[in-house]
């Protein structure tokens, strides 16, 4: 198992086993797991709702229970279109990368969900004005760290 220390983005290594994926994301409290290679390259990404009960799959390698393809996003994509983008190819994660493509960071559907709470939770229940989204336009790479320095 790999963690990158240069990241805040938690991965496991190709050749793992589903159950060390498994283990990995309970002891860590994650529902996303990207398998990476020997070269670091991502190769697909675990969800939650990849882990099996069955015991025949337990000894699995990760990378063969993967979904690929892996959807990317760039730091300056704009938070909007993260969102359409996992509405549309219908994923419960984006990963984030630089510029050159390094990962650093996953955004999930609850990620999303907690920013809508917050800009909903200074607005009257009542109101009838309706939301324009211009109050939080945000990059994903700026979204990401806000969730970070929030411990999420």
């Amino acid at each position: 198992m790999k963690e990158d220390f240069k990241s805040p983005v938690i991965t496991i290594a190709k050749g793992s086993t589903m159950k060390e994926a498994r283990e990995l994301m309970k002891e860590r409290r994650i529902r996303h797991l990207p398998v990476v290679g020997s070269d670091g390259g991502i190769l697909g990404i675990l969800s939650h709702r990849d882990m099996t009960d069955l015991e025949d799959l337990q000894n699995y390698p990760v990378e063969l229970l993967a979904s690929k393809p892996v959807i990317y996003v760039v730091n300056t994509t704009p938070l909007q279109t993260v969102a359409l983008k996992m509405i549309e190819e219908k994923i419960s994660s984006v990963l984030l990368t630089d510029e050159q493509r390094n990962v650093t960071g996953i955004i999930t559907t609850d990620d999303l969900l907690y920013q809508l709470a917050l800009i909903l939770k200074d607005r009257p229940e009542e109101s009838s004005r309706p939301w324009t989204g211009s109050d939080s336009l945000v990059t994903a790479g700026e979204f990401f760290r806000k969730l970070a320095d929030i411990g999420i």
